[in-house]
Order: C-alpha cells, then structure tokens, then sequence
C-alpha cells in the first residue's frame, strides 16, 4: 500500500517534490521547485556527496544520498540521472506511489518507456517527460516557418554570408570564415 497522497489532495494542497540527480539539468529542477509557491522541494539526493550537500545548502532542502530514502517524503519527483538509469529509477519511483518528471529521453529502449507507462496506469500515477524545449524561443522560432533553415546532422549547409555575421562570438574566426556551417551531434562523453 503506498503511503502517497491520492492525486486530488495534492492539487489542493503544496505539492512535495524531491529531485533525483542534482547535476547539470538536476541543480536547475531543485532551483526552480525551491522558488514555485505551489511546491515544497522536500528533498534532494544524488550520488555525489559534494554535488549533493551543495544543492541541499543552496535549496533549503534535506540531502539524501540513496534516492529510495525520499520517496516515502514526496508526492512527486525529477528524476534526472544518466538515461540508463532511467527506467529503473522511475520504476522504484512509481512502485512507492510517486508521481514522476522524467528527464528526456525517458528510457533507453520502447520497452522500458512500456513498462513505465502501463506501471504508471496501474498505479494510478503520472509520468511525464521533460520536454521543456518545447518552450525555447529558438525552438519555437522553428515551428513558425523556418524549418528550411535546418540541415541534417552531418551535410554541409549552403553557404551563406549573412549567416557568418551572425556566428556566435565564442566561434573563431577560421570558423565564421569557413564558407561552410556544420551542425553535428554533441560529442558524448
């Protein structure tokens, strides 16, 4: 039996949320659910001692360094850990009752990304996936009409010089005066 609010009372009262991974994208999840006056970020947790007593501090809320130690606190979380970890944290998350925010992409195959919906149906819970880009201005620049200005990861995009003067600063100067753009992939790590 889990121990978390039924769905109607949370919207009536201050959500408890917690965020599970509190690196790059994680440190803002905490940020952002610290200021929002319908939550109370309960707590954080992550694997990394320093990363995690740092955002704790920062935030106002209780450190946890095994993320399964907050779930009986919150009513929903971030979880925003390496991909592969996705779908077994999420899990452990929707089985204790937790609603859950989960970073993209929301696993790493369609079978897991399965599971976790048809957990979530069964537990009466929600999952989302964090999709915030949507949101972007440059992003959403693109949906109006200027999807003619992409080019598909690898080719080489036509060369065009008022697109060189507008080449972001912190590109060299061998780079804006290339006669070609390239957008690629970010490297992983």
């Amino acid at each position: 039996m889990s121990s978390a609010k039924p769905l109607s009372s949370v919207t009536r009262d201050r959500i408890k949320v917690g965020v599970i991974g509190v690196g790059y994208l994680g440190r803002h999840h905490a940020r952002l659910y610290a200021e929002l006056p319908g939550a109370t970020l309960v707590g954080v947790a992550d694997v990394d001692a320093g990363r995690l007593a740092e955002i704790a501090a920062a935030t106002g809320a209780e450190g946890f360094a095994d993320y399964r130690d907050l779930l009986a606190k919150v009513d929903a979380v971030s979880v925003v850990v390496p991909t592969t970890l996705h779908h077994q944290v999420a899990k452990t998350c929707l089985d204790a009752g937790v609603d859950v925010l989960l970073e993209k992409p929301m696993t790493v195959t369609i079978e897991e990304a399965d599971e976790l919906i048809a957990l979530a149906d069964a537990k009466g819970r929600l999952i989302q996936i964090g999709h915030i880009e949507r949101f972007n201005g440059a992003v959403r620049a693109l949906g109006k009409g200027n999807k003619q200005r992409l080019v598909p990861v690898g080719q080489q995009a036509e060369h065009r010089p008022q697109d060189q003067a507008a080449a972001p600063a912190h590109r060299s100067k061998e780079w804006r005066s290339s006669g070609t753009t390239r957008f690629r992939a970010p490297r992983r790590a």
